[in-house]
C-alpha cells in the first residue's frame, strides 16, 4: 500500500479526539503493564508507556503524544515504584529510569514526526507523479484520437538533427506502419509524386523568404500498395535568431475523395460541354465512348443503332485501342437476332456485366463462334430514351474485370446523359431534315409563283413582239419595255433564292445592291410602282448580324405591302453615313391601326430582329392612309 494510501484511510480528527486517543492508548498499556506486573514486578515500568507514545505519535500527532509521554510517567511511577501509590523519586535509579523513559520518548515523538512529514511529502510527490502521469496519459489518448478523427499523420520535423517524427496515422494516410518508417524528411520526399516535389520545395522557400509563420501545399504521394493519393500538408515553421527555418511541426490530411470528386466534377462538366458542341449523332457517340474507355480504362468501346423496322443494328461509332478495325468489318450492319447479346440487350432493356470472358460465353454461348476482341470483361448497356431503346453500347476488357455497385451505377448515369445527348441529335438532325425540304417546298413555290410565271409572261410577249412591231410599233415599244422589266425582275428574282440557298453571300454583297435586287424583284409583279431612292455617302458592309437583319425587315416590309396594303406607289428610301444606316418604306396603301394586337404583317419578328441588333423601328400607319416603317442603326464610334 503506498503511503498516500495509508493516510487516506485516517480520517481528521478533532483535537479532543486526538488527545483522548493518545490518553486512551496510555491507559491500554496501563492495563497491559498490571497485568504483567506479577511477572516483571519493577522491571521496565516506565518502557512499557513508550508504545503508547509511539502509538500516540504516529496516528495523532506528536502534540497528544507528549501527553501520553507525561501521562505514562506519572503512571509509572504511582503504580510501579515503591511505594506504590505515591509519587516519589527517591532511588537514583528510579530517577534515572524517569529521565532515561522521558528522554526516548521525546526523540521517538520527534522521529516519527520527522518520518510522518517525510513520508507526506513522499505521498504528496507520489500523487503529483501520478496525476502528472494520468494527465500524459490522458494527453497521449487525445493526442491519438485527434490524429484519428484527422485521417491523417501529425510530423515533427528537427532541422538541426534532420529527424522527422510521424505519428501512427501514417499507416491509415498511407499504408506505412510506425516501424517501417524512416524518422527522416528524405524518406516522406522520396514518396512525393515527381511531378509535385518542385512546386511542393518552391513553395517552402517562398514562405520562408516572406518568413511567415505557416505553410500550406497539396500534393500527391505513394501509397504503399503502389498508388497515388492526394493530401494536404500544413504545417508552423519555426525560426531561429537568425531567420533560418529549425523546425516544422504540422500535419499531412488526406484530401483524396475531394479531389477524386472534383475531377470527377470537371471531367463531367468536360463531357457535358463536348456532348453540347457534338453535332450529330456520330459525334455523340464518339465523345461518349472516347470518355467512357478513359475513365473505366476499358480497351474498346462500339455504339450501334437499332432499327426497328428493318430489324438490324448499324455500326454509329467504334473506338478499337488494341484490334485492327478490319475486324469489325462484318459488323458494320447485321440483323438483330435473338441469340445475339446486343439484341438481348435492346430489345429487353436489360444491361450486361461479365466480368470474365467465361462469363459472357456461358451467358451467350453463339459469342463462341466469334473472334473476340477481348479476353476479360465485358459490359453492355442499353441506350434508352423516353420513347423505347435506341441502340447499345459494348465495352470490352483486355482482363477480368468486377463492378461495384456504386461503379455500375456511375456508367450508368453516364451512358444515360450520353443517349439523351444522341436522342438530341437525332432529333435535330430530323428537323434540320425536315427544314431543307420545307425550304426546298418554299423555293419550288416562289420559283412557280414568280420566277415561272415571269418567264411564261416574257416568252408570250417575245413571241407576238415581232408581228407588234410591224402593225402597233408604239404599243410593241411598250411591250419591250415591258419585256425588260420582267427579265431584269426574273433575274432579281433568280439572285433573291440563290441568296436564299447560299446565305453568306447576303452579308458579303452592299446593302444597297440587296435593296436593288428586292425592288427589281418587285417591280417585275406589277402590282405597284416600286421605287429606290439611295443616299450613301462611303457605303461600306455591315457588321454580319446587322446587315442579316436589314435585308429581311426590307425583304418583310416589301413583301406585306405588296400583298396586303394594296399600294399603288412604294418608295424605298436607303441611307447610309458613317454614322447610320436607315430604311424607310412607304407605301400609299389601305393602312391599318398600330394599337391592335392583331394588325398581323409580322410586325412583331420585325421588331424582334431590329431589338437584336440595337436599332429602331418605328411604324406609322392609319386606316385608308398608308404605312411608313423605318428602321435605323447607329453605328458606335463611327465605324461600321
Amino acid at each position: 500500500m503506498r503511503p498516500q494510501h495509508f493516510f487516506r484511510q485516517m480520517p481528521p480528527k478533532s483535537s479532543i479526539a486526538r488527545y483522548t486517543t493518545a490518553l486512551v492508548s496510555v491507559l491500554a498499556v496501563l492495563s497491559l503493564r498490571l497485568l504483567l506486573h506479577p511477572i516483571l514486578e519493577t522491571r521496565s515500568q516506565y518502557t512499557a508507556f513508550l508504545l503508547a507514545v509511539l502509538f500516540s505519535a504516529w496516528y495523532v500527532g506528536s502534540k497528544p503524544a507528549l501527553v501520553a509521554l507525561a501521562s505514562g510517567a506519572f503512571l509509572a511511577n504511582i503504580f510501579f515504584v515503591k511505594p506504590y501509590y505515591s509519587i516519589k523519586l527517591e532511588p537514583p535509579s528510579d530517577a534515572l529510569a524517569a529521565s532515561f523513559y522521558l528522554v526516548v520518548g521525546i526523540c521517538v515523538v520527534y522521529i516519527v514526526h520527522v518520518l510522518k512529514r517525510h513520508q507526506a511529502n513522499l505521498a504528496a510527490e507520489i500523487q503529483r507523479q501520478d496525476e502528472t502521469a494520468q494527465a500524459l496519459r490522458k494527453s497521449e489518448e487525445r493526442f491519438r484520437l485527434a490524429t484519428e478523427a484527422l485521417q491523417g499523420a501529425i510530423y515533427d520535423w528537427d532541422a538541426a538533427t534532420n529527424s522527422a517524427y510521424r505519428s501512427p496515422g501514417i499507416y491509415d494516410l498511407v499504408g506505412y506502419r510506425q516501424e517501417e518508417v524512416e524518422f527522416t524528411r528524405q524518406w516522406w520526399q522520396n514518396r512525393m509524386h515527381p511531378d509535385d516535389h518542385e512546386r511542393v520545395g518552391q513553395s517552402l522557400q517562398d514562405r520562408v523568404a516572406e518568413y511567415a509563420s505557416t505553410h500550406s501545399v497539396e500534393y500527391r504521394v505513394r501509397h504503399k500498395d503502389g498508388h497515388y493519393i492526394w493530401v494536404w500538408d500544413k504545417s508552423r515553421i519555426l525560426y531561429n535568431d537568425k531567420g533560418e527555418i529549425v523546425r516544422l511541426v504540422g500535419c499531412t490530411l488526406s484530401i483524396d475523395e475531394r479531389k477524386r470528386a472534383e475531377e470527377a466534377l470537371f471531367s463531367l462538366y468536360t463531357l457535358t460541354a463536348d456532348l453540347a458542341q457534338a453535332g450529330s449523332t456520330e459525334a455523340v457517340a464518339q465523345v461518349m465512348v472516347d470518355y467512357i474507355l478513359k475513365q473505366i480504362n476499358a480497351k474498346a468501346g462500339t455504339v450501334y443503332m437499332y432499327d426497328e423496322a428493318s430489324s438490324s443494328f448499324d455500326l454509329l461509332y467504334a473506338n478499337l485501342t488494341w484490334a485492327a478495325s478490319g475486324k469489325l468489318a462484318d459488323w458494320y450492319q447485321f440483323p438483330a437476332d435473338p441469340a445475339y447479346p446486343l439484341t438481348d440487350v435492346v430489345k429487353n432493356n436489360k444491361a450486361v456485366w461479365c466480368p470474365t470472358i467465361s462469363d459472357y460465353e456461358a451467358a451467350y454461348p453463339v459469342v463462341k463462334n466469334f473472334k473476340h476482341l477481348n479476353q476479360g470483361a465485358t459490359v453492355m448497356l442499353p441506350l434508352a430514351v423516353a420513347s423505347g431503346v435506341v441502340g447499345g453500347i459494348s465495352l470490352l476488357f483486355a482482363e477480368p474485370r468486377s463492378f461495384t455497385n456504386e461503379e455500375k451505377a456511375a456508367l450508368v448515369s453516364v451512358v444515360t446523359l450520353c443517349t439523351q445527348a444522341i436522342e438530341r441529335a437525332r432529333l435535330a438532325e430530323k428537323t434540320q431534315a425536315l427544314a431543307v425540304m420545307e425550304e426546298r417546298h418554299r423555293l419550288a413555290r416562289d420559283l412557280h409563283d414568280n420566277v415561272n410565271q415571269l418567264l411564261f409572261s416574257s416568252s408570250v410577249i417575245s413571241e407576238i413582239l415581232p408581228r407588234m412591231v410591224v402593225t402597233k410599233p408604239e404599243k410593241a415599244v411598250q411591250q419591250a419595255n415591258d419585256l425588260h422589266t420582267m427579265v431584269r425582275g426574273a433575274m432579281a428574282e433568280m439572285r433573291t433564292l440563290l441568296w436564299e440557298l447560299r446565305p453568306e453571300n447576303i452579308i458579303q454583297t452592299k446593302l444597297s445592291n440587296l435593296l436593288t435586287q428586292l425592288v427589281y424583284a418587285a417591280k417585275s409583279r406589277r402590282e405597284a410602282g416600286v421605287s429606290l431612292h439611295l443616299h450613301t455617302t462611303g457605303e461600306a458592309l455591315l457588321p454580319p448580324d446587322v446587315q442579316v437583319a436589314f435585308y429581311r425587315i426590307a425583304q418583310e416590309c416589301l413583301h406585306n405591302a405588296l400583298k396586303h396594303s394594296k399600294a399603288s406607289r412604294i418608295a424605298v428610301r436607303f441611307r447610309q453615313t458613317p454614322r447610320c444606316t436607315a430604311i424607310t418604306i412607304t407605301d400609299n396603301g389601305r393602312g391599318f391601326d398600330t394599337l391592335l394586337t392583331n394588325a398581323g404583317f409580322g410586325l412583331n419578328t420585325m421588331q424582334e430582329r431590329a431589338a437584336s441588333i440595337g436599332a429602331v423601328f418605328s411604324v406609322k400607319s392609319q386606316p385608308e392612309k398608308g404605312t411608313r416603317m423605318r428602321l435605323l442603326w447607329v453605328t458606335q464610334n463611327g465605324n461600321t
